[in-house]
């Protein structure tokens, strides 16, 4: 017997904190919606802000903004917004609507449902299905007005994060049939996240994580900058640091040009990693690791209108078949390395693994201490180049079982050929 009273106790304070937060609510949406609209009324700016509603869940320290639209006068709105949600306690709100200047932005989390962008041009826009802004810190009107000679003296995080992408634009944006394929898939984007930190005590910008998703793009990754100075006058990056992987996997197509060409694109997939450091006081190349793969690279195009596809060097560009492309890239300090790197191909069959010591301030300076390049296989337009350069020097390239071997020293403006001195 005492459980049932108990359960219903409870029920009723339930019911009780429910139906005051509505009364409640509602009573803060209607004080909420005059100020709003007072403050639209006495704005003077160029441009047309309507909405059609406010709801207040002071429960959980809501406020809801229904309809937005924003354009200029007696034209169509430029912005739209089916919901505007700021997770902010009524207190702040208030103060936010009763100010006239700006005094400070304390935390707060922004959330825009279905907001739309068009330009002049009904032809371009850019609609998402949702927008977030999630800012923890305290920036002041001092922060901002003193930004030139010293930064804020507190953490600041700011979350940026978005999905359902979508880009229209003009259909004749691009004249190139194979650009305008790549268009299509290159303007819808599944999600989107950016995360920034500023941390004035380490004298640090850190992104801890930025990632775009989309059907044919995947991007991650997290990078730190370190800079010195106290303000923006005299601010000086001095360091980044940053790892990422990006993958492209862009859907088959096929095209006919004006011209009656025809031409096909297909990429399995291209990859592309990297984990480096970069002082921006000595300027020189990235130090760390970066490794690039293509896989099943196809370009074909057949077009009657030109020379059967013959470049200058005799060799048919009209086809170009990348079975399989790698490059490993590591430099530490002034050691370059060069490893386990192919690529294989309609025109040839290549290895290559190299070590130079870098010359940072004059790269064509730099000493190849041993390298190694191995070919075969070559397309017959190709080979008869180099038969054809071979018979010009008066000698052969070195060779292996049929391949051709290309060991490589000296300097690498003018690097030495084992075996094919001259």
């Amino acid at each position: 017997m005492k459980t049932k009273i108990i359960l219903l106790v409870v029920l009723v304070l339930l019911a009780a904190v429910v139906v005051g937060n509505i009364i409640y609510g509602n009573k803060l949406a209607k004080e909420i919606d005059a100020g709003l609209k007072e403050k639209i009324a006495n704005n003077e700016l160029p441009v047309a802000i309507e909405y059609t509603g406010v709801k207040v869940n002071p429960l959980f320290s809501q406020v809801k903004i229904k309809d937005i639209s924003v354009g200029a006068l007696n034209k169509e709105a430029t912005f739209k917004c089916e919901m505007l949600d700021i997770d902010i306690p009524y207190k702040e709100a208030q103060r936010w609507l009763e100010s006239t200047e700006f005094e400070a932005i304390n935390s707060l989390k922004i959330k825009l449902v279905k907001p739309e962008v068009r330009g002049e041009d009904e032809n371009v826009s850019v609609i998402f299905d949702d927008v977030t802004v999630d800012f923890d810190g305290q920036l002041s009107k001092e922060d901002f007005d003193n930004m030139e000679t010293r930064f804020p003296d507190k953490k600041q995080e700011l979350l940026l994060s978005f999905s359902g992408l979508k880009v229209k634009l003009p259909e004749n944006t691009y004249s190139n049939p194979p650009l305008s394929q790549l268009q299509e898939q290159l303007t819808s984007i599944d999600a989107g996240n950016y995360t920034l930190v500023y941390n004035p005590e380490l004298k640090e910008i850190y992104i801890r994580e930025f990632s775009i998703e989309s059907p044919v793009i995947s991007y991650k990754g997290h990078a730190t900058f370190k800079y010195e100075g106290e303000g923006g006058r005299d601010f000086e990056p001095k360091t980044a640091a940053m790892e990422s992987r990006l993958r492209l996997e862009p859907k088959h197509f096929e095209w006919e040009d004006e011209n009656g060409g025809k031409g096909e694109f297909q990429l399995d997939k291209l990859v592309f990693n990297t984990n480096s450091t970069m002082s921006f006081d000595q300027k020189t190349f990235p130090q760390g690791d970066m490794d690039l793969e293509v896989v099943n690279l196809k370009i074909q195009y057949d077009n009657p209108n030109t020379n059967n596809g013959q470049s200058m060097m005799s060799l048919s560009m009209s086809d170009l078949d990348v079975e399989r492309f790698n490059f490993n890239y590591h430099l530490d300090r002034e050691k370059l390395s060069i490893t386990n790197s192919r690529i294989k191909s309609s025109l040839l069959d290549a290895y290559i693994n190299a070590d130079v010591d870098m010359d940072l301030s004059n790269p064509a300076n730099s000493t190849i201490k041993e390298a190694k390049v191995t070919v075969h296989d070559l397309a017959p337009d190709l080979e008869k180049m180099v038969n054809g350069f071979e018979q010009q020097m008066g000698k052969e390239l070195p060779r292996e079982n049929g391949a051709i071997v290309l060991e490589l020293s000296g300097k690498l403006a003018r690097p030495t050929i084992k075996g094919f001195e001259f």
